[in-house]
């Protein structure tokens, strides 16, 4: 009994070592190295967002980053016999500009939502209609810290 307990106990030992398990490196997730400017079509609870996010600005700036032509819409989608619309897509874009040393970067991030609007009373539909358009710019801020995150790779 004793030497099927030191066998089960090797074979859990070379199974752990082999996992490759380590010590786990920190990741600095703080975006105090760069600087955000914003044109005149942002709204204001968008720039709110991004300095939640941007709250370091003590240190120098590594790159420029310009936010601009923040759109938000609203589609109908219209189907069948009757005169409701049966879905509704809401789309928002956001384009930034990037500049990483003597280079400018262009990208524009989108992010659709689609909900369906057959059973929906008008109150709940707009209801929906604000949750779906709170996820899109938590969407499209989850993209913009991604693209950041990776200038630096």
């Amino acid at each position: 009994m004793n030497y099927q307990k030191k066998i089960f106990l090797t074979f859990t030992v070379l199974f752990i070592s082999s996992c490759s398990i380590g010590q786990f490196e920190k990741v600095d997730t703080n975006l105090k190295y760069y600087s955000f400017t914003y044109n005149d079509e942002i709204p204001s609870y968008l720039k709110k967002k991004i300095q939640n996010i941007n709250h370091g600005g003590d240190k120098e700036n590594i790159h420029d980053i310009n936010i601009s032509n923040f759109d938000l819409k609203k589609y109908d989608i219209y189907s069948g016999s009757t005169l409701r619309a049966l879905e509704t897509e809401v789309k928002g874009s956001l384009n930034i500009s990037i500049k990483k040393e003597d280079k400018i970067i262009n990208k524009t991030f989108n992010s659709i939502k689609r909900f369906s609007s057959v059973e929906l009373n008008p109150l709940a539909e707009n209801q929906i209609l604000e949750f779906m358009e709170r996820e899109i710019i938590n969407d499209l801020m989850a993209q913009l810290i991604i693209e950041v995150k990776l200038l630096d790779l």
